[in-house]
């Protein structure tokens, strides 16, 4: 079922790693045997509108060991194509490399800034050449729109095939 669940990559129920998650309180089965379309359904009753129970899932294999606790979250995610504004300093790790980067949308306005999912090659060469990536279109995954900014962006990959104009 884990194999099955982590090669689920695709649409809106984007499953990515996590040690540990906060939770609401309401009543959830112990166990959802079967396959994910089952993991699928009760993801919809979890997420459904008109009152949403919580945003998402958390998913544990049953059969794994206690102590090597491999933990699946399932949130709904959107990708959007965003033009990159202006590169900032990183600190820590990245203190000679870009840290974040500072998107709009199409008219103009800000809507997030960007730190992970670039490679540390990108960001030493963002930081070098800043002028070679300000004004280029990115795609950025993020759980959703809160307070005109987007929530938990994370790089996707260039956008080259796409121009400014082009954007969400």
């Amino acid at each position: 079922l884990v194999r099955e669940l982590n090669n689920m990559r695709y649409g809106h129920n984007r499953l990515t790693r996590v040690s540990s998650e906060g939770a609401g309180f309401f009543s959830v089965p112990d166990k959802i045997e079967g396959n994910v379309d089952k993991i699928n359904e009760f993801y919809k009753k979890v997420t459904g509108s008109p009152l949403p129970l919580g945003e998402g899932l958390v998913i544990k294999d049953p059969n794994e060991p206690a102590r090597i606790q491999r933990w699946l979250k399932m949130k709904k995610t959107n990708t959007f194509d965003l033009k990159i504004k202006e590169i900032l300093p990183g600190t820590g790790k990245y203190a000679n490399a870009a840290g974040k980067v500072v998107v709009v949308d199409r008219t103009g306005i800000e809507v997030a800034k960007v730190g992970g999912g670039f490679s540390d090659q990108e960001r030493l060469d963002m930081w070098k050449h800043p002028n070679k990536y300000i004004g280029k279109v990115i795609e950025v995954r993020a759980q959703d729109l809160a307070k005109e900014a987007l929530r938990a962006p994370r790089f996707i990959r260039w956008r080259d095939d796409k121009n400014p104009s082009d954007i969400d």
